[in-house]
């Protein structure tokens, strides 16, 4: 999953980018630069492999999930073009990542996009525990504005019906939430269906029920078993709670 230090970028194929050349094709204007070998366990004798000449055998790029680290070098961010945050903001905004990459890559002029391997944290042994990875193959575009998101300052993301705008707004839900579970997030929307729209996308993800809470007409319009009250979020955490202490009582009968 997406993973913020610091509101740095740091992602996850398994929500964002879906393998490496989905992760190299979102990343246009960056030179992308995977770290292979024993880096990401803190080890020594990693290895990179540049793909910004277009030179690099696929078979060797590793597979996700992968953290990928943004620059922070004011003069490579100056030549990367298409961000959506301008001028002073988007100098403060990108130079406020965690670890710079090393430098462009020989023979390219575009700044490098550092990308590595981890391993995901265990959710639990059990089929429902699972996190529900994201399907949609974002484009570069899409996949900036996921970028841009969930950094500081304003963001916006505009477009014509059917171009995936919902989706994209809740890839970056997905994200702070995964990042940021003690922060709270406040959707407004000029509509009910709208507000309805996001709802449905984000119980179809990971995001469990009883951390939703909406307020307004139109939660009887949607779509779906849960109760999205202050109420039924009560009734959630119950729910919940007695979900968890049946499959302790299921696993004391059959150790006991």
């Amino acid at each position: 999953m997406l993973r913020l230090t610091h509101c740095c970028y740091v992602s996850c194929s398994q929500d964002t980018f879906l393998d490496a050349q989905h992760l190299i094709n979102s990343s246009p204007h960056y030179d992308v630069t995977f770290v292979t070998g024993s880096s990401s366990s803190g080890g020594n004798g990693s290895s990179k492999i540049s793909t910004g000449s277009g030179q690099y055998d696929p078979a060797a790029l590793p597979a996700p999930p992968y953290k990928v680290t943004f620059p922070t070098d004011q003069q490579q961010l100056q030549i990367a073009p298409g961000s959506t945050k301008r001028g002073a903001d988007a100098e403060s905004t990108l130079g406020s990542t965690t670890t710079a990459a090393e430098g462009t890559a020989s023979g390219s002029t575009k700044p490098v996009l550092l990308v590595e391997h981890y391993k995901p944290v265990n959710m639990g042994p059990y089929p429902e525990d699972k996190p529900k990875g994201n399907e949609v193959r974002f484009t570069p575009v899409q996949a900036e504005a996921v970028s841009s998101g969930v950094q500081p300052g304003l963001t916006m993301v505009v477009g014509p019906p059917g171009t995936g705008k919902t989706d994209t707004a809740v890839q970056i839900l997905q994200v702070l939430y995964h990042n940021c579970p003690g922060q709270r997030t406040l959707l407004i929307t000029h509509s009910n269906q709208a507000l309805n729209d996001l709802f449905a996308k984000m119980v179809a993800r990971d995001i469990p029920a009883r951390y939703l809470l909406r307020l307004g007409m139109g939660e009887r319009d949607l779509d779906v078993d849960d109760d999205f009250s202050r109420a039924g979020r009560v009734n959630n955490m119950l729910a919940r709670r007695l979900q968890l202490l049946a499959e302790v009582r299921g696993v004391g009968l059959r150790e006991g």
